[in-house]
Parts: structure tokens; C-alpha cells; sequence
């Protein structure tokens, strides 16, 4: 008795198909691509200028500084949080045009933050009118 047994075909990955989509691929992405234009630029030296007249009005800034440890100055003379109010109050007889900026550090808590601007807030100064910078070490 003869047992024939037939021979399994090795599968064939048809390659020259798979060349025609990379070439149209290819030539796809070379007529698509843009090109950044090469600019030259020029090395200018830019001249600087002390004092330049303007017709707009200069907003007088007075600053409260806050430092890490909490201790708070006002234009400059030490001021705690009970006697911010008063602080900003006599800012306000002195200098009735003033406004404020806050330049913080970045390390005092979110609520001695939160009560300088409740106090700004009462005494008539909004917060979106008052810059705030943070200083980050």
C-alpha cells in the first residue's frame, strides 16, 4: 500500500505589488512636502533709547512685594496683613491715581495670597487691575 502524502506549498509574499505602493508613497510625500525657505538674516545692532516721548498717560504702579517668608512691603515700608487695609488706605489719600502690582515669590501659600487679594479687593483695587509677578527660584 502506497500512502501518498502531497508536499504543503511554501506561501509566497508577492513583493513586486508591495514596491508599486512604496514607490507611488514615495512620490506622493515628494510632491507634498514643503520646503522651509532659507532666510538670511541681518546683524543688527539696534540702538537704545533712554527716554522716548509718548502721548499716552504712564500708569503710576506703586508695588507690593511678598517674600517667601511671608513678610509683605508696600512702596517700599514694611506692612503686615492686619495692617495692609490701613496701608492701602493711606496709599490712596497720598497717591489717589496709583495703582498696584504684586510681585510675590513663589513659594508663599496660596492662602496669605488669597487674603492679599481679598484686602486689595475691599479697598477698591480689582484684581484684574492688578499685575502680579512671580518670582520663581
Amino acid at each position: 500500500m502506497r500512502i501518498v502524502t502531497r508536499r504543503r506549498r511554501t506561501p509566497i509574499v508577492p513583493i513586486i505589488p508591495l514596491m508599486d505602493i512604496l514607490v507611488i508613497l514615495l512620490i506622493f510625500f515628494m510632491l507634498t512636502t514643503t520646503f522651509p525657505e532659507k532666510r538670511e538674516s541681518l546683524a543688527i545692532d539696534l540702538p537704545k533709547v533712554t527716554h522716548l516721548p509718548t502721548t499716552q498717560p504712564v500708569d503710576r504702579r506703586v508695588t507690593l512685594e511678598i517674600s517667601e517668608n511671608g513678610e509683605m512691603r508696600l512702596a517700599d515700608a514694611p506692612v503686615d496683613i492686619r495692617g495692609l487695609a490701613a496701608a492701602l488706605d493711606q496709599l490712596r489719600e497720598a497717591l489717589p491715581e496709583a495703582k498696584v502690582e504684586l510681585k510675590a515669590d513663589g513659594q508663599i501659600s496660596l492662602q496669605l495670597l488669597l487674603q492679599v487679594w481679598e484686602v486689595l479687593t475691599s479697598k477698591g483695587y480689582p484684581i484684574k487691575d492688578v499685575p502680579v509677578r512671580v518670582q520663581l527660584k
